[in-house]
């Protein structure tokens, strides 16, 4: 990945994302990357998840620069489109062999009644539909990172319905799906970069996992080109936001105690649907 978040200094100074020169700047960078690496790497993704980096830093104003401004935000917005546009071309140009694409979040939007849909809709469009539209001639795959769905109006009763992760994320397996469907009019391959869920004590890690890979495998059978599937994360980490009390890792850290690496159950059991390249459980 060319850009994961972290910037220079000076750079932050002159504005982050939000200054002119930023996408120039990333394909300068990306193609520099690109051409000292040479054969060694065959994929790239450009930028990491640029509407959750734009919204976070210029709308809720939770993430560096901390900011909130509608104005600084669609900037932000147009800068990561143009940067990653430019950062294809200037990677094809040194590393031909390369695929190159962008790693998307995606949620899955609805309503429960007809304002709520309207709403979804709209949010769906701009969140999850604009920036692959944008850059759909210069792009040869798309990473998914996909979590939970967003239900406008949801009763409380309906809230309640299903578990939660450790932060407090709703765990609905069926909500990959329609985010899959939504990639197949792009006609290129599709790998799921991300996708997992905050659980300390591993009670509901295995279920999420051979749940959610039986929409995938639905999506695969309706004709969406998915290449692989990458768990959200291998290891327990520190999060952006929250540091490091979630615990996303397919095994576990004992930080306080070396280090120590523990392999969960959860793992054992995604383990033995990689060695099979196949799931025992399918939907009814």
């Amino acid at each position: 990945t060319i850009w994961h978040w972290t910037m220079p200094t000076w750079l932050s100074e002159k504005g982050g994302v939000a200054y002119k020169k930023w996408p120039e700047l990333l394909a300068r960078y990306g193609a520099y990357v690109a051409e000292h690496l040479g054969e060694d790497v065959k994929f790239y993704i450009t930028i990491n998840e640029p509407m959750v980096v734009t919204g976070h830093g210029y709308i809720s104003g939770i993430w560096p620069p901390f900011k909130k401004s509608i104005i600084l935000y669609l900037r932000a917005v147009s800068h990561v489109i143009r940067g990653h546009i430019k950062t294809y071309d200037a990677i094809k140009k040194v590393a031909p062999h390369t695929h190159i694409g962008v790693s998307k979040n995606e949620s899955a939007f609805s309503g429960v009644h007809p304002l709520g849909k309207l709403v979804a809709h709209v949010l769906s469009w701009w969140y999850n539909d604009r920036y692959l539209n944008h850059i759909k001639n210069h792009q040869d795959f798309i990473a998914l990172n996909h979590y939970f769905r967003i239900v406008f109006w949801q009763s409380k009763k309906e809230k309640e319905e299903y578990p939660k992760s450790d932060l407090g994320w709703e765990l609905y397996p069926p909500s990959i799906y329609p985010n899959l469907i939504s990639l197949k009019k792009y006609n290129v391959p599709v790998y799921i970069s991300e996708h997992g869920l905050a659980d300390a004590d591993d009670s509901r890690r295995e279920s999420f996992i051979k749940e959610s890979l039986a929409y995938v495998h639905k999506a695969i059978e309706e004709g969406v080109d998915i290449r692989g599937y990458s768990h959200w994360s291998l290891l327990d980490n520190y999060e952006w936001a929250e540091g490091y009390p979630p615990r996303f890792g397919l095994v576990a850290i004992d930080y306080e105690n070396n280090q120590r690496r523990t392999i969960r159950d959860s793992a054992k059991a995604y383990a033995e649907i990689i060695k099979n390249n196949a799931l025992s459980e399918r939907l009814p």
